[in-house]
């Protein structure tokens, strides 16, 4: 395999790690991740997201197991545990009003992410999703009235599903070939926006969809560095990770919603997953792992000019 090769295998599995949808990745289908990660494989879960009022950030913990929901004020202290099942959990999203939490877990089958929703105290779990798939990256709608999520179908499918925020009325909404990952509600909740790698051009994009599956569109067509990119909630920037293929780093990067106005906000090296905006844009969170540490490290938050960058809890 030459060097763009294993930097196009590279970007695939780190843009959408918390699946395993490619060809080379057949013989995982059949397992879930706790199992891959309890041998060996690395933790995908962890998922910084600020609450709605900006307090507090919520995102998944292996410091117990094979993965839990936590919470923890943006200043570092009132840590929470929320789930304490053996199971993997993770990549948790709090509600527009703040009052539950949405979730993946494994706690049902050691096979199929299921999609939970709990208060944001961690009571009443409640299982959403009864596929036997696998489900994952759910996001609520402005109005918290509906989750939209993805759900692989075999080893090459995964498309975008939307549902009621009690489980009912699931709908499929794609049907193409392209693995598909991080969908997020326009910010007047009629759309569906949405991470796909073109298997054709190996481009990343951003496509959008209406909430009843019609008026599928390109929105971004970024490129083979740039990848998990995340709407503010306004709808107006985007931050996104863009890799370096001359030293290997990942920095984190700022745009318009329309693709102009690019800027790069941090310059640290290493790595950086899943930046994420607060509810005013003031402020980036995002998770910094750890080299060879099988998805452990620390979940940070910044600015969002890259100022007053510091360190609010680690996964472990």
């Amino acid at each position: 395999m030459n060097i763009s090769s294993w930097t196009r295998v590279f970007l695939v599995i780190l843009a959408f790690c918390s699946f395993i949808v490619l060809a080379d990745c057949d013989s995982d289908i059949g397992f879930g991740r706790g199992y891959r990660y309890s041998h060996g494989g690395n933790y995908f879960g962890t998922y910084p997201s600020f609450s709605p009022d900006g307090k507090k950030i919520v995102f998944a913990s292996v410091r117990y197991g094979l993965g839990d929901i936590c919470t923890v004020y943006e200043d570092g202290t009132g840590f929470q545990r929320l789930t304490k099942t053996d199971a993997y959990e993770g990549e948790p999203e709090y509600s527009p009003d703040g009052s539950n939490i949405v979730f993946i877990s494994e706690r049902d089958s050691p096979s199929n992410g299921e999609i939970y929703i709990m208060k944001s105290d961690g009571s009443e779990q409640k299982r959403l999703t009864f596929t036997r798939k696998y489900n994952f990256n759910p996001t609520f709608s402005p109005n918290g009235y509906r989750i939209a999520f993805v759900r692989i179908l075999d080893e090459h499918d995964a498309d975008i599903f939307i549902m009621d925020a009690n489980g009912s009325n699931q709908k499929r909404l794609t049907y193409d070939r392209n693995p598909k990952g991080r969908p997020q509600f326009s910010f007047d909740g009629s759309g569906i926006r949405y991470s796909i790698f073109n298997r054709e051009t190996e481009i990343w994009e951003v496509h959008e969809i209406n909430t009843d599956g019609s008026n599928e569109k390109l929105l971004i067509g970024q490129s083979k560095n740039e990848y998990e990119p995340s709407y503010s909630g306004d709808g107006k920037q985007i931050v996104y990770v863009y890799q370096d293929i001359a030293d290997y780093s990942i920095e984190i990067f700022t745009m318009n919603a329309e693709g102009n106005g690019k800027r790069q906000i941090t310059n640290t090296k290493g790595s950086k997953e899943y930046p994420r905006f607060s509810p005013n844009k003031k402020r980036i969170v995002f998770f910094s792992p750890e080299a060879s540490g099988r998805g452990k490290g620390q979940i940070m938050i910044m600015n969002s000019d890259g100022s007053e960058l510091k360190i609010v809890a680690n996964n472990y």
